[in-house]
């Protein structure tokens, strides 16, 4: 993986439809109430995941069970060149499990940790980074 990318629902599915892009892997973060969003038959995306949490802090946002879905994605997935995150609005959930993932796979979360765009679900980072590091054998880099 050479990139990981934080995008609203809507910006992930007009990337599907773009020429020429990167070979990617998509986590695509609905909420309860919605449906999956769709996507673009594109030959280089690679995989699209759906998941349904929302945006909370309690037992109604991200489950443990959740984050260890997603880490065994992330790892199967781990040699295309392109992650993708998205949420409805590409600000809170994505970025918190983008953040988790960057930190696990290259060391840093400063990407999104230090850009006003972002607030990450802290509930998302915490347990995507538990699965990663210390479920899913220490740091990657």
């Amino acid at each position: 993986m050479n990139h990981i990318r934080i995008m609203s629902r809507n910006e992930a599915k007009g990337y599907s439809y773009k020429k020429n892009i990167p070979e990617s892997a998509i986590i695509s973060i609905y909420s309860d109430g919605d449906m999956p969003c769709r996507f673009y038959n594109n030959r280089n995306i690679k995989a699209i995941k759906n998941w349904c949490f929302d945006d909370l802090d309690d037992n109604r946002g991200i489950t443990q069970m959740q984050a260890k879905e997603i880490a065994k994605f992330v790892i199967q997935y781990q040699d295309i060149d392109t992650l993708i995150v998205h949420c409805d609005a590409g600000i809170s959930r994505s970025a918190g499990i983008a953040a988790a993932i960057s930190k696990w796979y290259f060391g840093s979360d400063d990407w999104v940790f230090d850009n006003n765009m972002y607030h990450p679900n802290m509930r998302c980072y915490n347990f995507m980074f538990e699965e990663l590091y210390f479920n899913m054998g220490g740091v990657k880099r």
